[in-house]
């Protein structure tokens, strides 16, 4: 009877364990087959643009330039009457502007507005800076006659003040290998403002290039 007994328990354990194995395989390949949800990544965000009016085509849309991480700050000023009092107070103005425009065209330039300052006062304020270059803008009335203006520039470096570059631009003259020549363009034949703006776009290009020359980015 002991015996039989025995038989009897090893039988049903056989059985509890058989009926355990099956129930973790079917366990297991229930999960195998189950597929998992993935959330989906979130939409790129948008590429922010902004909307300039022209006189001449109306209102277009443009993608800002990116700016990275690292910058180069250059503030740009001028003399708000140049060599004389003649000039008109806006003239200058139009110079900065087209020259501040061109230069934010630049990946790696950080681009601020100094207003009106004398060279003295620009001198001052480049002595003040710690990152920024001071760029330095004055008119002058070329053989007293106001349709005849050049436009000349300083770059001050932080901190000292020292010169970096400079330079006087021709708006609206012909120019062959650095020498002026005595030919006008057809934007001299152009509104005064149009040949101002032209100067302020040539020292935006010539300063750009200079501090690309001395290692620092375009």
């Amino acid at each position: 009877m002991l015996i039989e007994n025995r038989i009897v328990k090893r039988r049903w354990l056989l059985i509890v364990s058989a009926i355990a194995m099956l129930c973790i395989a079917q366990s297991a390949l229930g999960q195998s087959g189950r597929r998992q949800t993935r959330t989906p990544p979130p939409p790129p965000a948008p590429v922010p643009t902004e909307t300039k009016t022209d006189p001449a085509t109306g209102p277009t849309t443009s993608t800002p330039v990116v700016k990275p991480a690292t910058l180069t700050s250059v503030l740009v000023s001028g003399d708000r009457y140049g060599s004389s009092l003649y000039i008109h107070p806006g003239y200058i103005d139009e110079v900065i502007n087209a020259c501040v425009d061109r230069l934010e065209n630049s990946a790696s330039l950080e681009i601020k507005s100094g207003g009106h300052m004398n060279r003295k006062d620009a001198s001052d304020r480049a002595k003040k800076e710690t990152v920024a270059y001071v760029l330095w803008i004055e008119l002058r009335v070329e053989n007293d006659d106001m349709n005849d203006i050049s436009v000349g520039y300083y770059v001050f470096k932080p901190g000292t003040a020292k010169g970096l570059t400079s330079g006087r631009v021709y708006p609206g003259s012909h120019s062959a290998g650095g020498v002026i020549v005595g030919v006008p363009s057809i934007s001299r034949r152009l509104p005064i403002q149009y040949q101002l703006r032209e100067g302020g776009q040539q020292i935006a290009d010539r300063v750009r290039d200079k501090l690309h020359a001395v290692g620092l980015p375009d």
